[in-house]
């Protein structure tokens, strides 16, 4: 179902409208740490009143665990369609061809370690906390890498060159470079993000900062989407300002695999299939 959703121009209305209600699926349920509260709540109106007791930190899931869960599960559906239809592509060995395939293995790690992070967060166990931190890194890194294979992807649809993509890459880098080494400095400093004892994640207090790189590429890849398709353009405009409002509004619920998700799925619609076509012309 998923191969026949992507095919063509017309599968991207159904994708996105897919996706969109997977969007309002994942906003509509609540969290295991909401659910734990409700039932907490219930307990204490059939039991006795307890002892008074210091203010402790959660120790259940995180609100917004089951939306986050739903979006990245959704993320990964698509991108495993995406991986087997592109599949051929991947036999000619072209460079944008590498490059999509990378994209697709780096949204599907970042969907895969946000999920974990959420599903372990409160867990009493010895190696949750370990866990945690080496997903969020993941997690990190992907989130920068993922915006940079797609610079590079745009920058050889528009050039058509490969030595100029490889020198343009180790330019490119450096703002996703730095990051990495701030998620290695991190663990030590706990500038970025960090997990308390109870196994609970706390964002640090330069954690913005992770953005900045991100917002750099998005600017670079409007740029190039314009000189291939002014629509991309318009889209990628519509999805960045929809992850932008997604996130103030609903900050519980992690939506960027969602979003990268979308941005592939135009892609290879758009992009990929024009490829083929100009192949065959």
């Amino acid at each position: 179902m998923v191969i026949d959703v992507i095919r063509n121009k017309r599968g991207l209305s159904r994708a996105l409208l897919c996706l969109f209600l997977i969007m309002l699926l994942a906003v509509a349920l609540p969290g295991r740490g909401q659910c734990a509260e409700i039932s907490a709540i219930s307990t204490e109106e059939i039991t006795t009143p307890a002892e008074d007791t210091t203010p402790t930190e959660q120790k259940t899931l995180p609100d917004g665990t089951a939306g986050s869960v739903i979006m990245d599960a959704a993320a990964l559906f698509f991108m495993s369609g995406i991986l087997i239809y592109t599949a051929l592509y991947r036999k000619r060995g072209r460079l944008d061809d590498k490059l999509f395939f990378g994209m697709v293995l780096t949204n599907m790690a970042l969907a895969a370690s946000d999920a974990t992070a959420y599903l372990l967060e409160g867990r009493a166990f010895t190696e949750a906390g370990k866990m945690i931190v080496a997903c969020n890194v993941v997690f990190y890194a992907a989130f920068e890498i993922f915006p940079y294979l797609f610079l590079l992807f745009l920058d050889f649809r528009v050039r058509k060159e490969p030595e100029h993509v490889r020198k343009s890459s180790v330019l490119y880098c450096i703002p996703a470079l730095v990051i990495v080494v701030l998620l290695l400095l991190n663990l030590r400093t706990g500038w970025l993000y960090s997990v308390s004892k109870n196994n609970i994640y706390h964002t640090g207090p330069y954690n913005d900062v992770v953005f900045l790189p991100v917002a750099v590429y998005s600017v670079l890849i409007l740029a190039k989407l314009y000189r291939i398709d002014r629509r991309l353009t318009l889209l990628g405009i519509i999805l960045i300002l929809a992850r932008v409002g997604f996130g103030f509004w609903f900050r519980s619920i992690s939506s960027t695999a969602m979003t990268y998700t979308l941005f592939l799925v135009a892609t290879h619609i758009v992009v990929m299939n024009r490829t083929i076509k100009e192949e065959v012309l």
